[in-house]
């Protein structure tokens, strides 16, 4: 949220300067962004008036000198705009980023001064959390600095309304179908509009507070809704068919074409706004272009409404629109600040249109019941540590426009705004704010055993985690929500799904640490970075036996690009499957895991041919290279090679046994095999392994070749066998000789072949 701190101004008398007040926000839990000065970005300009127009000129005034310029379009005698006198250039959109139209300056600005004096503004941007929707407006935040700063708030000047025949219930009916989807409804009707620009002092305030000005009409319910967070909606009421309102949910296959130009298929989960005819508005979030307002208009419904926030919340998800209207429905507004908004909204509309507010409102509002909770000030003390009289207990709700009442047992009386406060510790949490979190002590316990220690499993996470930076991995941290097409796309078929998921595109727990690193991959890619070496380890979740959800540890791999900086010495090189799989058999001997091993197998996500399956006695992962469907989806245009285990079997340590280093030097000897293409490779080097654990240190396969001079149907394999010396040492060679040429049908080639 942008918050203007001129407009902030006009509801307390704030002495501090903008970065003590976001300091003071962010350390009372409204985190403050950013603080940009507008006065900066308009420093150069000055109000200057047209004083002659001619065929390709325009002579401005500052006062006491006249500049001659190019003509601008739309510009008349008298007219008021900026004027940069340094490099002659007139004050336009285009230096706002809405448009390259000459901006028109109001017509009580004084010549000669500087815009800066007269607009000069600091935004503060805010990060306003979920729960407290009360805060996305000016008045929201104001009544919080209010509390902190402990002043009083500017009462503000409720200007009567003007109201004129004809009545409005005369003209428009409403009907709610039903009101658990809308539970309150205001209407008004402003007649005799004029359409046209909203005076420059409105616009740029909706400009600075992330508002696209649009006009008169449209600028004021936008006005309104930044101040007080309440959203309205003006509909072109001469397009409105049989003088009706109806508050209903969508019909099948009703569609509806909103304002920004885009035609929407409607479902019954859908809330709309409708006439007699058809769908005018998507409620709570998009009007329709059929009665939006435009320059022809001459007369304004305007609603004020509270929609159901999980409506509202369903309704958007599923047509994938977020708009400023419905994060606030969403996050709930303020039911008793209805009225108030509406008279605002009709008052302003009609004093920038020249229109008249006719006389009444149409519509009902809910009966706000109100809540009460109970606490005592030591249960204050239990929860934070600190001794509160009930004095200031009583005083700092007093000031957070609480209700308090008692001294042994406090009972307080929710503002109707408050949505946020459920339950004691909520207060509770409160009165830590308005005590100051770095004014709580900090106590901790030293007594008992291990105190400050991490378990095993987070102890072995991070051993894993230091020994792939240690071998040039960047470690990556994604959440673990995703997208249902994602894990579809990519072959998993069981995923657990989230019943009230932030957005539709993270509706499902990640199956896998695939479908939410493959967006990390393709943001790399599109900033020029291919050369990948990545981890990740997170958790995975998965539907188990009698639909329990079971979540697990996972370790992910990412290999692209070239493993080394491109050098005139050498040639290009890339990485290759027998990369990731080495990293993966380094890391089991690193954990002391029996040996880690690999198979082909094949899967949705890798490419024909180039999928293995890793195994620890059973499977526990898979690694291979990405097929080029999953790539092109992601604007990924260079191989991917991935690999991704479960840690579960890993993650606690195993004993090591100590072996006394030999007093000789082992033997190595290579040998090569002729055997058929169609043996795996690893099959033959776990034989040996198996077979002679005994006997051997290991058994590593340096060589796997097919080709000419041998036949199709034939591969080359060497196996390097390491033992230590012995009093056997032929012996066993060649019963491993043996072994694999009676086993697999193989023959021990010679140094001549």
């Amino acid at each position: 949220m942008l918050l203007s701190f001129r407009w902030l101004k006009e509801f307390l008398r704030i002495k501090e300067e903008p970065s003590s007040i976001a300091d003071l926000l962010t350390r009372k839990g409204i985190s403050v962004e950013n603080i940009i000065d507008y006065g900066e970005k308009i420093a150069p300009f000055r109000v200057a008036e047209v004083q002659e127009i001619d065929d390709g000129n325009i002579v401005l005034s500052l006062g006491k000198e006249e500049y001659k310029v190019e003509k601008w379009p739309g510009l008349k005698v008298k007219d008021k705009v900026g004027f940069s006198k340094e490099d002659k250039r007139l004050f336009t959109k285009d230096l706002l980023g809405i448009g390259n139209e000459v901006i028109i300056l109001d017509p009580d600005f004084p010549v000669g001064a500087r815009l800066s004096e007269l607009l000069d503004d600091y935004v503060l941007e805010l990060e306003i959390t979920s729960n407290r929707g009360d805060l996305l407006s000016v008045l929201g935040i104001a009544r919080e600095l209010s509390w902190f700063l402990d002043c009083e708030m500017e009462e503000e000047k409720e200007e009567g309304i003007i109201e004129s025949e004809p009545r409005t219930e005369s003209q428009i009916k409403l009907t709610v179908e039903d009101r658990n989807d809308c539970p309150s409804y205001l209407g008004r009707i402003i007649s005799d509009v004029e359409i046209r620009p909203s005076p420059f002092s409105l616009q740029w305030r909706l400009f600075i507070s992330g508002i696209r000005p649009h006009s008169n009409v449209v600028d004021a319910t936008n006005y309104i809704l930044l101040k007080y967070g309440q959203p309205l909606h003006p509909f072109d009421l001469n397009r409105i068919f049989g003088e009706k309102i109806i508050v209903r949910r969508a019909k099948p296959q009703e569609k509806i074409k909103t304002i920004d130009g885009i035609e929407r298929e409607l479902t019954p989960d859908l809330l709309v706004i409708a006439d007699s005819l058809r769908p005018i508005a998507i409620a709570g979030i998009m009007g329709g272009a059929n009665t939006e307002i435009v320059g022809s208009t001459k007369r304004v419904f305007l609603e004020c409404a509270h929609f159901s926030a999980s409506v509202i919340r369903k309704g958007s998800l599923s047509l994938r629109l977020i708009t400023e209207a419905s994060r606030r429905f969403e996050l709930g507004i303020d039911e008793a600040n209805l009225k108030r908004a509406c008279d605002a909204g009709a008052h302003l509309i009609a004093s920038l249109s020249g229109g008249k507010v006719n006389k009444g409102i149409i519509g009902f509002q809910e009966k706000i019941e109100k809540r009460t909770i109970s606490f005592t000030p030591e249960e204050v003390k239990r929860i934070l540590g600190v001794s509160l009289s009930p004095a200031t207990i009583l005083r700092a709700l007093k000031k957070a426009k609480f209700s308090p009442q008692g001294k042994r047992k406090i009972k307080v009386q929710i503002p109707s705004y408050r949505k946020d406060i459920k339950e004691e510790i909520d207060l509770i949490e409160e009165l830590a704010r308005f005590y100051g979190y770095e004014n709580i002590p900090a106590d901790f316990s030293l007594s008992g055993k291990g105190v400050g220690e991490r378990d095993r499993v987070e102890k072995r996470i991070q051993e894993i985690s230091l020994y792939l930076a240690h071998n040039g991995f960047y470690e990556v941290k994604t959440p673990s929500f995703t997208d249902e097409s994602v894990a579809h796309s990519l072959g998993f078929p069981d995923f657990v799904k989230i019943k009230n998921p932030l957005r539709e595109n993270l509706s499902i727990l990640r199956p896998s640490l695939l479908t939410t690193i493959l967006p990390v991959i393709s943001h790399n890619f599109r900033n020029n970075n291919k050369n990948l070496r990545l981890f990740e380890i997170g958790k995975v979740f998965k539907i188990k036996e009698k639909e329990t959800i079971g979540e697990e540890y996972n370790l992910a791999l990412v290999l692209s690009g070239a493993p080394t900086p491109l050098f005139w010495q050498k040639e290009k090189t890339t990485y290759d499957f027998f990369d990731l799989k080495g990293i993966f058999t380094s890391l089991g001997e690193f954990l002391s895991a029996s040996e880690l091993e690999t198979s082909p197998a094949n899967f949705p996500f890798f490419a024909p041919g180039e999928g293995a399956e890793i195994k620890k006695g059973e499977r526990i992962g898979y690694c291979g290279r990405l097929k080029e469907a999953v790539l092109k989806r992601w604007d990924i245009d260079t191989p991917v090679w991935f690999g991704e285990i479960s840690l579960e079997s890993l993650l606690l340590p195993k004993k090591r046994l100590y072996r006394a280093i030999p007093a000789q030097f082992p033997i190595v000897r290579d040998f090569s095999f002729l055997l058929e293409k169609r043996i795996p490779a690893q099959a033959v080097r776990n034989f040996v392994q198996e077979r002679f654990r005994k006997e051997i240190v290991s058994c590593e396969i340096f060589d796997c070749f097919t080709g000419p001079p041998l036949a199709p149907e034939e591969k080359n394999l060497g196996l390097r066998i390491t033992l230590f010396p012995k009093e056997r040492t032929e012996e066993v060679f060649a019963a491993i000789v043996s072994e694999v040429e009676a086993q697999f049908s193989a023959k021990l080639r010679s140094r001549s072949e």
